[in-house]
């Protein structure tokens, strides 16, 4: 705008200007990935002004990730074009991607940040003892877990969790995903010291746990199978939190809790674990549907101890102590059939982790689960049911956990699950 004036008149003109580039570039990639992902992106580039169709375009990667494209790709005068390209994770760390596109005077250069996060993460403690032939030692787990607390047991080693130094590492560990953020959020709000201590870490976890959900209220963590599930478990997370006074964003736990609740409207025991997760957080989020739970609980098809841990909390929470109790009982008699199952595999000299694995998802069909995630939810399910006799079975089933030796995935998951158990 200009503006003239003097002592009798004012005039002024204007015009609109319309500021830039030649042509844009735009490229859309996370701040995280884990060990092994391999990304499919796309670049977009849209050609504005350049009568020269020809851009050369250069895709690079640094530190722990890979990429490389370097080609020449036309695009005509006001039209886009993508290019797809690949990005591979190498090992854990930071790496950038760095891209550069050319034509003529016009030029492009920019550099994305990706962190590359473990799949597992790392910060397991374990203390050890000494015993002499015949000499036994006893341990009590049902009477209070303020110390140091049996986590898992492999071959020839007690494992533990010390409880003063795993909320702390928790709280600090930004090398998670989606399951692995619900995990540690589910762990820490259960326990007044843990959200006294860790406060502000908690709510930078809720934050990322609400950048995974998308627009239609799914959470998408591809570095697990079954969204859906994960979904329902976000769901749980983020009611809980804003229960204990954390905030949450009203209108992605709208978008969530409408997504949990369409899910719920085709559930029918395909998935028992996800069905019963969804209705477990539905419940927690005001959304009853006892004769559903109740439903699936007394079902023959209820077969997966995972499932049926969930629908024992369920359960509980409604104020079904009998069948809560019963719903337990079957899941871990359910889980001694996975032993079985192991046991059948190890007799057959078969080690190969697929085979263990496909004989096993007979009769657990939780995509994400394994036995430690199983037992660590079945210990929840207990605790949250009340039931000394059953919390004992569930520590000795923990005990005849040692049958898995390092057989024991997704710990990341579980772990948390203990602190919330012991809480």
């Amino acid at each position: 705008m200009v503006v003239a004036f003097n002592d009798t008149a004012v005039g002024s003109f204007e015009k609109d200007i319309t500021v830039h580039d030649s042509a844009v570039i735009s490229n859309n990639l996370p701040k995280i990935l884990h060990v092994n992902d391999k990304l499919s992106s796309n670049l977009s580039i849209h050609n504005l002004e350049l009568n020269d169709d020809k851009f050369k375009l250069n895709i690079s990667c640094e530190g722990s990730i890979s990429c490389n494209l370097d080609t020449t790709t036309s695009v005509p005068l006001s039209k886009l074009k993508s290019i797809p390209y690949t990005v591979s994770v190498n090992n854990q760390g930071k790496g950038r991607v760095i891209i550069e596109a050319l034509n003529g005077k016009y030029s492009y250069r920019h550099v994305d940040e990706i962190e590359v996060a473990s799949n597992v993460p790392s910060f397991y403690s374990a203390k050890a003892f000494s015993l002499k032939p015949k000499e036994s030692l006893s341990l009590d787990y049902s009477k209070g877990y303020s110390e140091d607390t049996l986590y898992s047991l492999q071959q020839g080693t007690i494992p533990y969790v010390n409880l003063k130094i795993m909320p702390l590492q928790l709280a600090n560990d930004h090398n998670i995903g989606a399951q692995d953020l619900i995990s540690s959020i589910l762990g820490l709000i259960e326990n007044d010291e843990f959200i006294k201590a860790y406060a502000s870490n908690i709510q930078k976890k809720i934050n990322s746990l609400e950048s995974y959900i998308q627009s239609s209220g799914q959470i998408n963590d591809i570095s697990y199978e079954d969204n859906n599930y994960a979904t329902a478990r976000a769901l749980k997370a983020l009611v809980k939190a804003q229960e204990k006074g954390f905030y949450v964003n009203p209108s992605l736990l709208e978008k969530i809790y409408r997504y949990t609740n369409r899910m719920s409207k085709y559930s029918g025991n395909e998935n028992l674990v996800q069905d019963a997760q969804i209705l477990e957080s539905l419940a927690l989020a005001g959304d009853y549907n006892l004769a559903s739970v109740r439903y699936l609980a007394d079902s023959n098809q209820a077969k997966s101890p995972l499932g049926l841990a969930i629908l024992s909390r369920t359960l509980k929470y409604y104020g079904d102590d009998s069948r809560a109790q019963l719903a337990l009982t079957q899941a871990l008699n359910n889980f001694d059939s996975i032993l079985t199952q192991y046991q059948k595999n190890k007799q057959k000299k078969t080690n190969e982790f697929s085979s263990i694995y496909t004989e096993l998802k007979k009769i657990e069909n939780a995509q994400l689960a394994g036995p430690a995630y199983d037992l660590a939810e079945i210990l929840n399910a207990a605790l949250a049911v009340g039931d000394n006799k059953l919390i004992n079975e569930a520590m000795s089933h923990i005990i005849n956990s040692s049958y898995f030796g390092n057989y024991m995935p997704h710990g990341g998951c579980s772990k948390s699950y203990w602190i919330s158990s012991y809480a």
